[in-house]
C-alpha cells in the first residue's frame, strides 16, 4: 500500500459516517437536549431570584415586626413620663429633679425618632378608625362634631403603619 492509499482508508476510518444521514438525526437530538437543559437551568435560576426576594421581604416585614412589639413595650415607660410632668406642680418646673425627666423623655423620644416612630398629631382632625380608637363621645361646638376634642393616649406610626391608635374623645 502506498501513502497515499493508507491516508485515503485512514480517513475513511476516522470520520466513518459524518457526512452519513442516520447521524444527523443525534446531533438534532442532542440540540433540541441542551436548549431543554439550557431552558430549565434558566427557570431555575428565575425560581431561585424570586424565592431570594421574597426571603429578604420576609426579613424586612419580620424586622418590623420585631420593632414594633418592641416599641408597644416602651410606650407606657414614655406615657408615664409624660404624667409625671403633667403633675409636676408649677413652683417645681424648673428644678434639677424635673430638667432630669424631661431629658430622660427627651432621650426616649430621640431612640423612637431614630427608628422612624413618631407621635400621631391627633387633636383637631376628623376621626379616623384606622388611626384612632375612640373611648367615649363629649357634647360640644357644633363645628368640632365628629373631630378629636381630647387626647387621653398618644398614638404612634411607624412609616405609614400604626403601631398604637391614638385613644380620643370625640364631638358629638
Amino acid at each position: 500500500m502506498t501513502k497515499k492509499e493508507i491516508k485515503k482508508t485512514h480517513k475513511k476510518k476516522a470520520n466513518p459516517g459524518l457526512t452519513s444521514p442516520g447521524l444527523e438525526k443525534p446531533i438534532e437530538n442532542m440540540s433540541d437536549k441542551t436548549n431543554e437543559y439550557l431552558e430549565g437551568w434558566k427557570r431555575i435560576k428565575a425560581e431561585f431570584d424570586n424565592y431570594r426576594k421574597d426571603e429578604q421581604k420576609r426579613m424586612q416585614d419580620m424586622g418590623i415586626f420585631f420593632k414594633a412589639g418592641m416599641v408597644l413595650e416602651i410606650l407606657p415607660t414614655l406615657d408615664s413620663f409624660e404624667e409625671a410632668i403633667k403633675q409636676v406642680p408649677e413652683k417645681d418646673k424648673e428644678s434639677d429633679w424635673v430638667k432630669g425627666l424631661l431629658k430622660i423623655r427627651d432621650q426616649l423620644l430621640e431612640i423612637l425618632k431614630k427608628h422612624d416612630i413618631k407621635e400621631m398629631e391627633v387633636l383637631g382632625k376628623e376621626f379616623d378608625p384606622y388611626f384612632h380608637e375612640a373611648v367615649g363621645e363629649a357634647v360640644g361646638k357644633e363645628e368640632n362634631k365628629d373631630k378629636i376634642i381630647q387626647v387621653l393616649q398618644k398614638g404612634y406610626m411607624m412609616g405609614d403603619r400604626v403601631i398604637r391608635p391614638a385613644r380620643v374623645y370625640i364631638g358629638k
